[in-house]
């Protein structure tokens, strides 16, 4: 009979062992905020279009900064740079909060900040963070038009010349020389 308590005492004994191992394992998994380039999913041309095309669902998110978003960007886009994306939980841009959806993109499958951007949507807790990889340079590639913010007017465009008055500072008027030794 003693060996068939202690042979009982060792069954319970891993058993309290394994369930504490598997309930560490479990919790340890469940409550990480770590969110890896594995962890986003990735999507095509195609899925993108079809976004754009049923509004009100799905938000393009472009992270470039705002001269590279006014220069071009997907159609409906909205932009939001990286450094606007907060990535603690339940601290969603409300820009965002009420789409099912959230594709990010950037310039082409390398863009760095699209994959960050997507991360700290996810590890914010938002739902439905995709990424177009392929981005705008894939987004050129098939064609398809970008929209653009209207150029704004160069300097010389903006403001007019001053005119060639005494009291004016000079420019717009063709330089003066004079003799440095007074001789005419």
């Amino acid at each position: 009979m003693l060996r068939s308590d202690m042979s009982t005492r060792r069954t319970a004994t891993q058993g309290l062992i394994l369930t504490i191992l598997s309930t560490l394992a479990f919790v340890g998994s469940g409550c990480s905020d770590n969110v890896s380039d594995r962890d986003i999913e990735m999507i095509d041309l195609a899925a993108v279009r079809a976004a754009i095309a049923d509004p009100g669902t799905t938000r393009l998110l472009d992270p470039r900064s705002p001269a590279e978003f006014a220069q071009g960007r997907i159609p409906t886009a909205v932009n939001i740079p990286l450094a606007d994306i907060s990535d603690r939980k339940d601290d969603i841009d409300p820009r965002l909060a009420r789409f099912k959806g959230v594709i990010v993109y950037g310039n082409d499958p390398g863009s760095g900040v699209a994959r960050a951007t997507a991360k700290r949507l996810m590890r914010s807790g938002l739902k439905g963070v995709r990424m177009f990889a392929g981005g705008i340079a894939e987004w050129r590639t098939a064609g398809l038009k970008l929209e653009a913010d209207a150029p704004k007017p160069s300097v010389s465009e903006a403001a007019p010349a001053p005119s060639g008055g005494s009291s004016g500072s000079g420019f717009g008027k063709p330089p003066t020389s004079t003799p440095a030794d007074g001789v005419k």
